[in-house]
């Protein structure tokens, strides 16, 4: 797994602490409750990953929260059944979006586990197309030659830093499908 999180502690629900997994594919999930466009998106992500589970796949979503405050951070969490990145540990979560360029949310980036091996940053449109599991594990490959749809939103959500072009692109192409084209997860 990735050298940030190489023998920290993430929390399950109930706030159990539990390690990272070690096989399969790992998803961080850069989201906050206060983003529409993030609570859309989640629950797409939140059917998609129970589907998984339930096929007896090897995939597990950490949450990395840009959540304002312990209470929202709670309340994001406990409404589903993966891991996160504890509220408290505010410098890996700032690592991480930094290690993965991270500026808007949300973001999904998959990761093979076992290597810490990046399988890509548009983790977030592989979970749109693919929501049924099909062609899991993903690859950056599939992308390449199929459409992208995102998820629909009129709302977009507000840049992690002031000014992003890329927030700016997920306001404009967040609800439309584009062929051939990747714009933003």
């Amino acid at each position: 797994m990735d050298a940030l999180l190489k023998g920290k502690s993430l929390l399950l629900s109930g706030n159990h602490p539990t390690p990272m997994p070690r096989t399969g594919i790992v998803g961080l999930y850069f989201s906050a409750q206060w983003c529409p466009v993030s609570r859309e998106f989640t629950a797409v992500l939140a059917e998609s990953y129970e589907n998984l589970r339930k096929d007896g796949e090897k995939f597990q979503i950490v949450l990395v929260s840009s959540d304002r405050s312990e209470a929202e951070f709670l309340q994001h969490f406990d409404e589903h059944p993966w891991l996160a990145v504890p509220y408290g540990e505010r410098k890996l979560i700032a690592s991480l979006k930094k290690r993965f360029a991270v500026t808007t949310v949300p973001t999904l980036v998959l990761l093979n586990a076992a290597t810490g091996e990046e399988i890509t940053k548009d983790g977030a449109a592989f979970i749109s197309n693919y929501k049924d599991g099909a062609l899991f594990p993903w690859s950056d490959d599939i992308s390449e030659s199929e459409s992208v749809e995102y998820p629909p939103s009129t709302d977009c959500c507000l840049p992690l830093k002031k000014g992003c072009f890329l927030a700016v692109l997920w306001c404009v192409f967040g609800s439309m499908k584009k062929k051939n084209k990747r714009y933003l997860p």
